[in-house]
């Protein structure tokens, strides 16, 4: 036991973030998700996360009147084609979003947060894991335990 909390692991995947285990502290340095975040933000993505975060919240809705506005936000926000915040998902994706915004289901997004999970996996999430941020982040975490 003693070993596990000496020496903190290294976060190993993007999931381990974005979902992380119960026991979160010893298995990423407090503050990994800000620090992501923070790191999107800075290559000027953090839409990925940011959606990725939404629809995470989506999918616990229970009613379908919350469905439909929560729906209807997260298009806005994040996929009309005047959104601040637009993420980059191709057409068909798109336009399968776009028709199911007239009676959204708590799957109508999941297309497009497995794109953009493995766009952040595959491309943003390996530079993190060798930024100053999260570097720093693991040495305060050895100090720390």
């Amino acid at each position: 036991m003693t070993t596990v909390l000496t020496m903190l692991p290294r976060v190993h995947s993007l999931s381990s973030i974005v979902q992380p285990p119960s026991d979160f502290s010893i298995n990423n340095p407090p503050g990994c998700l800000a620090a992501f975040r923070a790191f999107l933000r800075s290559e000027f993505s953090e839409e990925n996360i940011e959606f990725w975060l939404a629809c995470r919240d989506y999918r616990k809705t229970i009613s379908p009147a919350d469905l439909f506005w929560k729906a209807t936000e997260i298009y806005q926000e994040f996929l009309h084609p005047q959104a601040q915040r637009e993420i980059n998902v191709d057409h068909h994706i798109h336009e399968k979003i776009k028709r199911s915004m007239k009676a959204p289901a708590l799957c109508c997004f999941d297309e497009a947060v497995r794109h953009v999970y493995k766009l952040m996996e595959s491309d943003s999430y390996s530079r993190f894991l060798r930024s100053d941020a999260y570097l720093g982040l693991r040495r305060k975490a050895r100090t720390f335990w």
